[in-house]
C-alpha cells in the first residue's frame, strides 16, 4: 500500500513522460525547478535529466525521457536544502526528527534493511529511505531498485 501524503503523488507519477500534463503540473508548484543537463553513460544507452528544486529538496530524475525516481532531501546537505514540507510527505512522519524506529513504526517491516537504509517495496515500486545520524536523511522513490 502506498504510504499517504504528498509522497502519494511522487509513486504515482513514477513512468510519466517529462511532458506528461501530471509532471507540468508538479513543476509549476515551485518557480525554483531547474533543468539540469542530459547525461548518458559511456557504454549505456541510457540519458538521465534531473530537474531539481534544491531549495525545495526535491530532484525528479528522468531516464531515458520517463520519470524513474524521485529524490526528496530531509536534510539540509551540501547545496541541497530540506524538502520544504516535511510533516506533509509521509503522514505519520516528520522528516526533520524522525528515525528508524518511526520509518518502521508507520511502514511497518522493509523489504530489505541494513543499517543505514530501510526499503520498501510498495507495489511494483520501491520506497528508499537512507538515514545518517539516525535520522533521515534522504529519501527516494523509484520504479525499480538499482
Amino acid at each position: 500500500m502506498i504510504p499517504t501524503g504528498e509522497i502519494a503523488r511522487f509513486f504515482a507519477l513514477l513512468g510519466a513522460a517529462r511532458g506528461d500534463d501530471r509532471v507540468l503540473q508538479l513543476l509549476q508548484t515551485r518557480a525554483d525547478f531547474r533543468e539540469g543537463e542530459a547525461f548518458t553513460e559511456p557504454g549505456k544507452a541510457e540519458t538521465w535529466v534531473s530537474i531539481d528544486s534544491v531549495p525545495g529538496g526535491v530532484s525528479l530524475r528522468f531516464l531515458n525521457g520517463v520519470l524513474d525516481r524521485v529524490v526528496i532531501h530531509a536534510q539540509d546537505e551540501a547545496w541541497w536544502e530540506a524538502y520544504a514540507n516535511p510533516t506533509d510527505l509521509i503522514a505519520g512522519l516528520d522528516l526533520s526528527t524522525a528515525t528508524r524506529e518511526d520509518v518502521l513504526g508507520v511502514l511497518g517491516v522493509p523489504w530489505k534493511s541494513a543499517p543505514k537504509y530501510v526499503k520498501h517495496r510498495i507495489g511494483t515500486q520501491y520506497l528508499h529511505i537512507s538515514f545518517l545520524n539516525e535520522k533521515i536523511s534522504r529519501i527516494v522513490v523509484m520504479a525499480k531498485p538499482r
